[in-house]
């Protein structure tokens, strides 16, 4: 990218001005790419996984010993809900952990790499006319 940026401005194509402009943009974009690099290539330790779902299986089977006298039967109804609240949490941080895929819920970002193409294209199209 930079190569090509160097190469508008031989050409005469951008002034100096625009070629700083876009080197410290391009270099923005290059640190982003490594940050969302980072984020990607960083997952949830399975120690951190597994220590959290222990702790949660647990819970809830020490809670309905205290909550046994007072709730009756309702326990287990609560104590099934808090369970079905507290693991999906844990499997809603698991699913997140990678948001750069092809998965339904991660991010579009080949939409959103098309979306800024064309407002390129656009921008570069309405200074040449």
């Amino acid at each position: 990218m930079l190569l090509k940026i160097n190469r508008l401005h031989k050409e005469k194509h951008i002034t100096d001005q625009q070629n700083t402009l876009l080197i410290n943009k391009a270099n923005g974009l290059i640190d982003i790419l490594g940050k969302c690099e980072r984020i990607r290539n960083t997952p949830i330790p399975i120690a951190y996984a597994f220590l959290l779902k222990f702790f949660i299986v647990v819970y809830v089977v020490i809670l309905p010993i205290g909550m046994l006298h007072d709730l009756g039967w309702w326990t287990i109804l609560l104590v099934a809900i808090l369970y079905y609240i507290l693991m999906s949490i844990v499997l809603i941080a698991e699913e997140i952990e990678e948001p750069f895929g092809q998965d339904m819920n991660d991010l579009s970002t080949d939409e959103m790499a098309q979306n800024i193409e064309r407002n390129i294209k656009e921008i570069y199209n309405s200074k040449e006319g």
